[in-house]
Formats: C-alpha cells, structure tokens, sequence
C-alpha cells in the first residue's frame, strides 16, 4: 500500500537522523505536548500579524506530528494517551490557524467548510475511542493521510499569500482546499466502513 511505503520512508528517516540524538527517555508524547506549545504561538504571531513567524511555528508543530508518530512506532512506545492526545493537537492544530487565517484570507467560508468537518473529524473520534471498549482505533489509509498532506499545504500556501501576497498563490491555496475537501469527505466515509468493520 502506497501510504505505508511512504510511512516507512519516513520512519527510516528520523531513525536515522533525529532520533539517533533522542534519548530514549524522551517519549512521543513529549513531542505532542510540544505540538500544544506550539499552536500557542502560532495563533499569537497570526494574531499579531507576524506570519513569518507564525509561519515558522506552524512548520515545526508539522514536523512534531511526524516526529512523534515516527517515535511511536519505531521505539513500539504507543499509549493509551498518545492515542488520545495526538489527534487533538492535529485538529486544534488545523482549526485554531485556519479560524485566525479567516481574517486574513479572501474566501472564508471556503476554510469555515474545512474547519467544520475537522471539528466533526475530532468529536467523531474522541466519541468513539471513549465508547470502544477493545480501544482500537480505524486504521488511517490514504485518504486520512492525503487529507492531513494537503491541509498542511493548504496551510503552507496561504501563510506565504500573507506574506508575498502573489496571486497565483491565491489560486493554488483555492486548488489545496478544494482537494482537501475531496479528502475530507472521502476520508469521512473510509473512516466510519472502517470504525463498522472494526466493531
């Protein structure tokens, strides 16, 4: 599957580079909580109107997601609450920069639609884990993966309209939302098949 070999990439990567430095002591979640930290700042430096460094912040909360991820599984150190923890910090992630970048951002209602179904991603998910007895979790496929990639483009691409203000990066942030939506819905519905066949 595509999006296991990707995964496995980059796993190897950060087994070989970053997490030869990182002490075992050091566990994913100390990566999450970092991730917390960081949205922090984000949303003070859009708030404030430095999206360069908003910018910066936003990039290495991203790189905590792939970091604590890859930890996780290459140490076999998944918890309960790592489990728990990490989906929040991706979705507050999304939705606390993306609700700042409406004030910024020429179509609004285009990143309110994104963030309303990521708000639905979040309650679905907290609300099944705290109603699932066994604790598993659906596994996330390609369409969950593709979703996060391009929000995360998404993201990227409007922070430097902000900062450049080009306008075929206008158009190329319409181009990453719209495909977000696409894998949001398809994800939507991959993620509840996979939450029946699970119970």
């Amino acid at each position: 599957m595509l999006t296991s070999r990707v995964q496995s990439v980059i796993d190897r990567f950060w087994q070989f580079t970053l997490l030869q430095v990182v002490s075992r002591h050091i566990t994913p979640n100390f990566f999450t909580i970092l991730r917390f930290i960081l949205i922090l700042f984000v949303v003070f430096y859009l708030a404030s109107g430095q999206f360069v460094w908003a910018l910066v912040m936003f990039i290495l909360a991203a790189l905590c997601d792939s970091i604590d991820g890859s930890l996780a599984r290459v140490r076999s150190q998944i918890s309960e609450l790592g489990l728990f923890l990490d989906p929040i910090a991706d979705k507050l992630l999304i939705i606390l920069t993306m609700t700042m970048m409406m004030y910024f951002y020429p179509f609004p209602a285009l990143l309110l639609t994104v963030i309303l179904f990521d708000i639905l991603f979040l309650t679905v998910g907290l609300l099944y884990l705290a109603t699932t007895r066994d604790k598993k979790t659906p596994v996330s496929n390609t369409w969950g993966k593709g979703k996060m990639v391009f929000q995360v483009l998404s993201v990227i691409t409007i922070f430097m309209l902000l900062i450049f203000n080009f306008y075929w990066l206008l158009i190329t942030s319409l181009v990453f939302l719209l495909a977000t939506l696409f894998f949001e819905f398809a994800s939507l519905f991959s993620y509840g098949w996979n939450a029946i066949k699970i119970k």
